[in-house]
C-alpha cells in the first residue's frame, strides 16, 4: 500500500539501524557505531604529532648558521613526514660543532650549479610506501637523475 519513496525510506531506515540484518545486523551497527571515536583519536594524534615534528625542526634549524659551501657541507634533505629535515639539520649543527661549515637547503631548491660548487654533499632522504621518493623530492629527481652532469668533484655521502 505504500508508495515506491516510502518503501525505500523504511528500507534505509531498518537498514540504518539493523533491522535489516536481525540481531547480527545490530550487533554489527553497534560495534561500528562505538568504532568511529577512534577515527577521531587516531586523527588527533596524528595532528599533534606532525606538530611536534614541526617545533623539533624548527629548534633544530635555529641552531645553524647556513655558511658559504665553498669547502664546506651541502646537506640536502628530501622528507616526507619531517624526519628527515630534521635529521639533516641536525647533522648540519653536528658538523658546524666540529668547525666545518655547512649549507642545508631541500633537494627541491638545488639545481646543477650548487652541486657543481660543492666539494661534499650530505644527502637525508626518507622514502615512504615501497621506497617511493618523498613529494618534495620529486622536482629534484626530475631536474638531476639521468642528466649528463660531470660532478667529479662532488663527493657525497646518502643517509
Amino acid at each position: 500500500d505504500k508508495s515506491f519513496k516510502a518503501q525505500l525510506l523504511q528500507s534505509v531506515y531498518a537498514l540504518h539501524v539493523g533491522e535489516y540484518f536481525g540481531l547480527p545486523g545490530r550487533i554489527i551497527v553497534t560495534i561500528a557505531s562505538l568504532t568511529m571515536p577512534l577515527f577521531f583519536v587516531t586523527g588527533w594524534l596524528l595532528y599533534l604529532d606532525r606538530r611536534r615534528k614541526k617545533r623539533q625542526v624548527r629548534a633544530a634549524r635555529g641552531n645553524v648558521a647556513n655558511s658559504g659551501t665553498g669547502d664546506g657541507w651541502l646537506i640536502g634533505f628530501a622528507s616526507q613526514s619531517g624526519f628527515a629535515e630534521q635529521l639533516a639539520w641536525q647533522s648540519a649543527e653536528q658538523l658546524q660543532a666540529a668547525g666545518q661549515p655547512v649549507q642545508v637547503r631541500a633537494l627541491a631548491e638545488l639545481g646543477e650549479n650548487d652541486l657543481r660548487q660543492a666539494h661534499r654533499a650530505l644527502f637525508v632522504v626518507s622514502t615512504f610506501g615501497d621506497g617511493e621518493a618523498p613529494d618534495s623530492a620529486r622536482v629534484f629527481e626530475r631536474k638531476v637523475l639521468g642528466q649528463p652532469w660531470a660532478l667529479n668533484n662532488l663527493n657525497y655521502a646518502l643517509l
